[in-house]
């Protein structure tokens, strides 16, 4: 459907399909091998497996608090890593009308306000379904790797806000994985993912 307004003398046209969020439906089994190695949340309402080969790092007190498991996979190339997310009044409001996105775009926003302003979004925003469960992603570039990193977010059983992001990591020389050895990792863990 195309929809037309009228500004000053000035036709604009909007297609509402470019408008449309994407939604994507995605195969509920990794496509590479997973470990028993298990990430659980405090409360207990989410868990997940990390990659074959992949080992926790400690993160108490060197992190945001509401991050609560930190994985990385044997280059120290890329990190694994799952937070919480702090409900609001505020934050409530926009879940309760926009759903996932809306706590996708919150989370987004938390993260580049507290970058200082280097993450630059890469993509649009869309809803993922992975059997009966369902997320919202977004994707960004940070200046400093120059790498596109992922993130879902999702809500718990218990209504808790969730979040688990793909971070490519610029520790040592060695190159992050390719675009699509980076998609299949980051599909294989959030198969794993259940609340």
């Amino acid at each position: 459907m195309t929809t037309i307004f009228f500004i000053n003398s000035c036709i604009i046209v909007k297609n509402d399909e470019e408008s449309r969020v994407q939604k994507i439906t995605l195969s509920p089994k990794p496509v590479i091998p997973m470990s028993d190695e298990l990430v659980r949340s405090k409360a207990g309402d989410m868990i997940s497996n990390i990659p074959e080969g992949w080992f926790f790092v400690e993160v108490e007190d060197k992190l945001s608090a509401d991050i609560f498991s930190v994985a990385v996979n044997p280059d120290y190339t890329l990190a694994a890593v799952f937070s919480s997310y702090r409900k609001s009044g505020k934050n409530n409001d926009v879940v309760l009308k926009e759903g996932l996105l809306g706590l996708a775009r919150l989370a987004y926003d938390k993260r580049f306000n507290k970058s200082g302003g280097s993450l630059k979004q890469y993509g649009k925003y869309s809803t993922l379904e992975l059997g009966t469960l369902n997320f919202g992603r977004y994707d960004f570039l940070n200046e400093e790797t120059n790498y596109p990193a992922s993130s879902v977010v999702f809500i718990s059983s218990l209504d808790n806000y969730y979040e688990f992001s793909l971070i490519p990591l610029k520790i040592n020389q060695k190159m992050p994985p390719s675009k699509d050895d980076f998609e299949n990792i980051f599909k294989s863990i959030l198969a794993t993912i259940q609340y």
